[in-house]
């Protein structure tokens, strides 16, 4: 099984739906736009190719399906709370440490100026103590 079918399996079990079901209902479009989100940000994977991993499992679409579904991700994310608590929960099992990484990078637009500033000195701390290992 692909990382990408593992991590369609672990968000059919946390959202209790089947991202790739050919329905409009909003709790599956919320889902399969989590999927292609991860899988374009976080996995590096290209829209066709996500598009392809949609056509395999029996989905319609192409990568422009898959761009809007990855483009509508913020805004899904931010009528459904529970979308957030999804996307931290599967990056964390993820062992893809770039993953984890293009997570970061995501947050931090999010953030505060002072807390990005705690951040950046706390990062600091933690690359020095790395270098002089």
């Amino acid at each position: 099984m692909s990382k990408a079918d593992n991590i369609a399996k672990e968000i059919n079990k946390i959202a209790k739906v089947d991202v790739f079901q050919n329905t409009r209902k909003r709790e599956v479009v919320e889902a399969r736009s989590l999927l292609s989100f991860i899988l374009y940000k976080y996995e590096k994977m290209t829209l066709q190719e996500i598009g392809n991993l949609f056509k395999e499992k029996g989905r319609s679409g192409n990568h422009t399906t898959v761009l809007h579904s990855i483009k509508s991700f913020e805004t899904h994310k931010k009528y459904n709370s529970r979308i957030q608590d999804w996307l931290l929960d599967i990056t964390l099992k993820l062992k893809n440490n770039d993953a984890k990484r293009e997570f970061i990078k995501h947050k931090v637009n999010f953030l505060k100026n002072k807390d990005v500033d705690k951040i950046a000195k706390q990062v600091d701390k933690m690359t020095q103590r790395n270098e002089s290992s």
